[in-house]
């Protein structure tokens, strides 16, 4: 099944063709899922799987923000 991501919440993945924004992932298993993103440099839409995408920057949850706020523990 084909989850798309929420329209109000940009979700920034890292992947091996660089920084992308999620637009959905389709769960296949518990440990396997494709995530279908669209890369930032050249909007290119790509599928990626579990193991080759992370997260890139989550404001509410405060995850990698170091890089956008150096001072934030």
């Amino acid at each position: 099944m084909f989850v798309f991501a929420p329209k109000d919440v940009k979700i920034w993945l890292n992947t091996p063709l660089g920084c992308g924004l999620l637009i959905g992932v389709e769960s296949f298993s518990q440990d396997n899922s494709q995530w279908t993103v669209a890369l930032q440099k050249d909007g290119q839409i790509r599928h990626f799987s579990t193991l080759q995408v992370n997260l890139a920057i989550n404001h509410t949850d405060e995850i990698n923000l170091k890089d956008v706020y150096p001072t934030k523990p």
